[in-house]
């Protein structure tokens, strides 16, 4: 590897400690030593890394599970009147839902779960929406110059 290279190569693994993964950046330090990268590259792969981790979380990962929830005439409480002691053992049906789990990485490398529940609706509203922006991604992609994909 070329000598000019070398301190990008610190740099990232650096980097890398701060935050958080100093087990990682022995490794990133003797395969990114092992190839032959030119500085502006590594410091590319290195300032992409950074924008796309930096103020807004990312998204690693998603988990979803579908139940039926069901619906009682009225939800436990300490209430004590006899019309609630009828009322919340009588089922009224029951709603499809679908539970959703996002695991996000913050900005401090920190994982934070997000859950939440949609009904039917609202999740072909939500993979709509998703599907429109895969689209607009395709376009930009197609239109513009963007850092190579690690």
């Amino acid at each position: 590897m070329e000598a000019s290279a070398r301190p990008d190569v610190d740099v990232y693994v650096q980097e890398l400690k701060k935050k958080g993964l100093g087990e990682l950046a022995e490794k990133a330090r003797l395969l990114i030593g092992g190839i032959n990268v030119d500085a502006s590259a590594l410091e590319l792969a290195r300032q992409r890394t950074q924008a796309l981790q930096s103020i807004v979380p990312t998204l690693d990962s998603v988990d979803c599970v579908c139940e039926l929830r069901a619906i009682f005439r009225r939800q436990p409480s300490p209430n004590q009147s006899e019309k609630h002691f009828r009322d919340f053992k009588v089922l009224l049906g029951f709603e499809p839902v679908a539970l959703v789990n996002v695991q996000l990485n913050n900005a401090a490398n920190e994982d934070v779960p997000c859950s939440f529940q949609v009904t039917e609706r609202s999740l072909k509203s939500l993979i709509k929406t998703l599907q429109e922006a895969a689209e607009q991604l395709e376009i930009i992609k197609r239109m513009g110059v963007r850092a190579p994909e690690k």
